[in-house]
């Protein structure tokens, strides 16, 4: 949504639940960071891990770390779903996208940790490599961080990434609904307004009934509303339609032709231009993907 920015969204207690629940389940580090590529290394915080945490001290070698992160990210943006890139070392990191209207506003980043266990051989050759880069750290600090990494095995590094990918939904969905409610601090007039639209949602609806509750003239309300918050009032009603579409698809004996009318679409086509555009998948496939969460 267009009033949501990264920093509002990492203020949501769910972001801090979720870094917590995951680490405490799985072991590994999540941290929600900005979209796009970052300009220098991430830190994980206080759980990241200690052969990251040891060699990425160096110019060179931080660099290549950061390329990895990078890449990962990069990938998630691109294809907008969970991506997992393998750096140099052997470590797996994995990014999901947090999509808020179909905008990337954040990446769920986690990962640092080997899919099978190390053998001496993978310690020579990645430490071949550091000595390359420059690294100048005790080696035999750097042997035990090695094998202290944590294992995640591939079949369960993939369900922790389709976790990941689930968290990431979950967030912007939850954040989609909390900013289209009436929010403490909006002008009376946008409040009157949203609930009028809210309790009006299946029904057709004219600028002029929705600025007549408002008690304002359609062009001033056009204005307040907009300012308020970020959205034209097109926008927003189209997403409020789109976020009950969701609820209601979740059913699976609701017909998509009947969600589509009750929440106020004029026509099929409408339905499906308008909820792929704030979802960024069709009514069909949300569906699909309702039913794959729900097995």
């Amino acid at each position: 949504m267009p009033n949501v920015t990264f920093d509002i969204l990492s203020e949501m207690p769910l972001v801090a639940r979720y870094e917590e629940a995951f680490c405490r389940a799985t072991g590994v580090t999540l941290k929600l960071v900005p979209a796009g590529v970052p300009s220098e290394l991430l830190s994980l915080g206080e759980h990241q891990n200690p052969f990251c945490k040891l060699i990425s001290s160096s110019g060179a070698v931080g660099e290549a770390c950061w390329a990895s992160e990078a890449e990962a990210q990069r990938r998630a943006a691109r294809n907008l779903s969970a991506e997992t890139v393998r750096c140099f070392a052997g470590l797996n990191v994995v990014a999901a996208p947090v999509l808020l209207g179909g905008r990337h506003v954040a990446t769920w980043m986690g990962g640092q940790v080997f899919t099978r266990k190390p053998t001496q051989a993978d310690f020579e050759k990645v430490a071949n490599q550091l000595a390359e880069l420059g690294l100048d750290a005790d080696l035999e600090r750097v042997r035990t961080a090695f094998f202290d990494t944590r294992i995640v095995e591939a079949g369960r590094f993939k369900a922790l990434q389709e976790l990941l990918a689930l968290f990431a939904q979950h967030l912007g969905e939850c954040a989609s609904r909390l900013w289209l409610s009436p929010q403490h601090g909006e002008p009376e007039c946008v409040l009157r307004a949203k609930e009028f639209l809210q309790a009006h949602l299946g029904e057709p609806i004219r600028l002029a009934r929705v600025a007549a509750a408002a008690h304002l003239s359609p062009y001033h309300f056009c204005r307040v509303f907009r300012s308020a918050t970020g959205m034209t009032v097109t926008e927003y009603l189209s997403r409020l339609r789109v976020e009950k579409a969701k609820t209601l698809l979740a059913n699976p004996s609701a017909r998509v032709s009947e969600v589509a009318f009750a929440t106020g679409f004029g026509s099929i086509s409408q339905f499906n231009m308008v909820f792929r555009k704030w979802a960024g998948k069709s009514p069909t496939e949300f569906r699909e993907a309702c039913e794959v969460r729900s097995v």
